[in-house]
């Protein structure tokens, strides 16, 4: 089965899905992880929990 690749966005979509309107935005979206806890990890190009 092959991996699919999701982008920064798409992922924190996924791991976020409650959010509406507003919340969608990607500066907003990206503080609500960061604030859950969550980092981007640039070499695994993922959000890790930290």
């Amino acid at each position: 089965m092959p991996k699919i690749k999701l982008k920064k966005y798409e992922q924190a979509i996924a791991l976020l899905p409650w959010c509406k309107g507003l919340d969608r935005e990607s500066s907003i979206l990206y503080a609500n992880l960061k604030t859950l806890g969550y980092r981007w990890s640039i070499g695994d190009r993922k959000w890790l929990l930290r």
